[in-house]
């Protein structure tokens, strides 16, 4: 019965950690589009290049289904992963 209590929890985390698809990276990226920053000011704000920038939002708005990054923003705000 122990061993039920503790499955649980850990099946209830995962289950939270699977809301949002999105990796730390681009979590980061989606919460400085949601402050209206450019892809320039956010290269330069996280030490990437404006290439890893684009292609970052590319998987965002893939792994979210959405067509802009306004969309894809909102939709994280909403949720709270931003």
């Amino acid at each position: 019965m122990m061993l039920s209590a503790t499955s649980a929890p850990a099946s209830d985390s995962s289950a939270t950690v699977s809301e949002n698809p999105l990796s730390k990276r681009e979590t980061e990226v989606l919460m400085l589009v949601g402050k209206g920053m450019s892809n320039q000011d956010i290269a330069a704000q996280l030490y990437i290049s404006v290439g890893t920038v684009k292609a970052c939002i590319v998987h965002i708005l893939e792994k979210l289904d959405v067509h802009d990054r306004t969309q894809a923003a909102l939709i994280a705000f909403r949720k709270g992963w931003i």
